[in-house]
């Protein structure tokens, strides 16, 4: 009977220590260091008094970071005050998914399409928007 009692717990063991289960919690790619910074993009939108400009920026670090629009308002010419839109707590980026992976602190997860990443753009989602980083 002991016996039976020590298999059960070394098997317990076993399945909560696999290796392989630990590798399918990962974000599938790297952190490539070329993507670590702030990136910007100035858009637009909308038609005829529905228009409007905005700067969307990301930023990336070493242990995750956020996304932020800031409008900006035509009449006071000014951009308003940003409006962060997604924190994450880890982020990694595939070549050859052409795919930025995102988890936020919840373990959400989300993906950005990203393709043509050089040391000063990159172009990022569905519209191919093109981001520059900005020089610190």
């Amino acid at each position: 009977m002991k016996n039976l009692k020590f298999l059960q717990i070394v098997l317990v063991l076993a399945l909560c220590s696999c290796g392989s289960c630990e590798d399918e919690d990962k974000l599938p790619g790297t952190k490539p260091e070329m993507l670590i910074g702030k990136w910007e993009s100035l858009q637009n939108g909308g038609l005829f008094f529905d228009a409007h400009t905005w700067l969307e920026r990301y930023e990336f670090t070493e242990t995750g970071g956020f996304m932020v629009k800031t409008y900006y308002d035509p009449i006071a010419k000014v951009f308003l005050d940003p409006d962060t839109l997604n924190y994450f707590a880890n982020w990694s980026f595939s070549v050859e998914n052409e795919t930025i992976y995102f988890e936020n602190y919840r373990g959400s997860r989300w993906t950005l399409f990203a393709k043509g990443l050089t040391s000063d753009s990159i172009f990022l989602g569905c519209n191919d928007c093109i981001y520059y980083k900005i020089k610190e």
